[in-house]
């Protein structure tokens, strides 16, 4: 009886934080996120590629890798992603595609490639900015 006592006792906080992981995932009662729909491979003469099929909230920019036997990734494609469904083709050469995994492009990135030029654009000569 104590044996299960402290199994059970081990095992709530972890049930909770899923709870809680599962409750921040969905705003307004819908999944925030991107959903990975369906994909399928084409093998064709000259370029293999896989077709992914996600299932998104709102327009964004997203990335999807493609993963082979190994769970080795193989390739990663970037595009825009619109509402409800949206289809990503990602080219290979020579792989068997077994799985794939999407994600949204965050927008600290480009904030940070925003910073860095005009950053660089306050460094330069002011003798260039002269007409």
């Amino acid at each position: 009886m104590t044996k299960l006592f402290l199994i059970v006792l081990f095992l709530m906080p972890h049930s909770i934080s899923a709870d809680e992981i599962n409750k921040m995932a969905t705003i307004d009662g819908e999944p925030n996120g991107i959903k990975v729909e369906s994909f399928y491979f084409e093998k064709k003469e000259l370029t293999d590629s896989t077709s992914i099929f996600i299932s998104i909230n709102e327009i964004t920019s997203i990335k999807c890798a493609i993963y082979d036997i190994n769970d080795k990734p193989i390739k990663v494609s970037e595009g825009i992603a619109t509402p409800p469904l949206s289809k990503v083709l990602v080219l290979s050469q020579n792989a068997m595609i077994t799985s794939v995994k999407c994600w949204e492009q965050g927008p600290e990135k480009k904030v940070k490639i925003i910073d860095n030029s005009v950053d660089m654009y306050y460094k330069m000569p002011t003798f260039l900015l002269d007409d």
